[in-house]
C-alpha cells in the first residue's frame, strides 16, 4: 500500500557494493564501522537518526567514555564532539535510514532492506558480512537467529554477576534521569 502511494519499486534499488555493512550507528556500530573501513573494508553503516551514538549522541546529551584502548577511545573521543566521519574513505554512511526486513539465501542474510524516515525511500544493502548493532537485535530477530529477553543464571555463561536462577527481568528503557530536592515530600 505504502509502496503504490509513494510510487516506490517494487524491489528497493542497491545502496551500492560493500564488503561489510553495520546496522546501528550507535558507539558500538559506529566503532566496528570505522574500525573494519581502516582495516580496508569497503563499509555501509545505515543509522537511522540524522546522527551517531545512539544513547551516547548530541541528541540524547549523554556523551561516550572510551575503554582505554587506543584506536577506540580515538574514535570515542570523535563522537563526544560530535565530528562525523567523512574523511574515512572506506566507510559510507546512510544516515535516517531504518532497517526494515531482510534478504536470506536459505540460513544466510544476503541484504538489508532500510527505508528512509523522511522520503520513504527504501535501499536494498547487500554485503557478505553484516554486524547487528540495532540495540534490540533486529536484524538477527528477522533473520530467525535464536534469541533471549530476560536475564539466564551465572550457571549458564559462567557469568559472575548473573543472578543464581533465571529470571523475568529485563534492562529498563532509558539512559536519562533527573532529579530535583522537593521543598516537601512527594510521591515516586
Amino acid at each position: 500500500w505504502r509502496r503504490n502511494l509513494l510510487h516506490l519499486p517494487e524491489t528497493p534499488p542497491l545502496a551500492g557494493e560493500f564488503d561489510l555493512e553495520v546496522v546501528g550507528g550507535g558507539v558500538a556500530g559506529t566503532c566496528a564501522a570505522v574500525s573494519a573501513a581502516r582495516l580496508g573494508l569497503r563499509v555501509a553503516l545505515v543509522q537511522e537518526r540524522p546522527v551517531l551514538g545512539g544513547n551516547a549522541s548530541s541528541e540524547i546529551k549523554i556523551g561516550p567514555y572510551g575503554l582505554g584502548r587506543p584506536r577506540v577511545d580515538e574514535i570515542v573521543a570523535k563522537l563526544r564532539q560530535d565530528k562525523p566521519f567523512a574523511a574515512e574513505k572506506n566507510l559510507q554512511i546512510f544516515f535516517d535510514m531504518h532497517a526494515c526486513a531482510v534478504e536470506k539465501k536459505g540460513a544466510r542474510i544476503t541484504a538489508v532492506v532500510a527505508s528512509h524516515t523522511i522520503t520513504g525511500q527504501r535501499m536494498r544493502f547487500a554485503a557478505p558480512l553484516f554486524v547487528d548493532c540495532t540495540g534490540d537485535g533486529w536484524i538477527g530477530f528477522w533473520a530467525g537467529a535464536q534469541f533471549r529477553r530476560e536475564r539466564e543464571s551465572y550457571r549458564e555463561f559462567n557469568e559472575s554477576l548473573a543472578p543464581n536462577e533465571a529470571d523475568k527481568r529485563t534492562h529498563g528503557n532509558s539512559v536519562v534521569f533527573q532529579t530535583v530536592m522537593a521543598k516537601e515530600s512527594v510521591t515516586f
